[in-house]
């Protein structure tokens, strides 16, 4: 599996579970580690949307969610 080649398995479900488990046994040992470009509080979703709208993120944008 090439990672340019990896979007071009969706129709294919063999393909995709292979992608899915190489990128996961990745993420498990510390070697793909996503890079969190902002994060919002719940409240703030609605600028977490606008920001992603904006095109202008690096990274992931995180919206957090509390239990109280």
């Amino acid at each position: 599996m090439n990672a340019y080649s990896q979007f071009t398995h969706v129709e294919d479900i063999d393909k995709l579970n292979e992608c899915k488990a190489y990128v996961l046994e990745r993420v498990k040992k510390g070697a793909l580690k996503p890079l969190v470009g902002k994060v919002f509080d719940f409240k703030d979703y609605k600028k977490a949307y606008e920001y992603m709208l904006s095109n202008q993120q690096v990274g992931k944008i995180v919206v957090r969610v509390t239990n109280k």
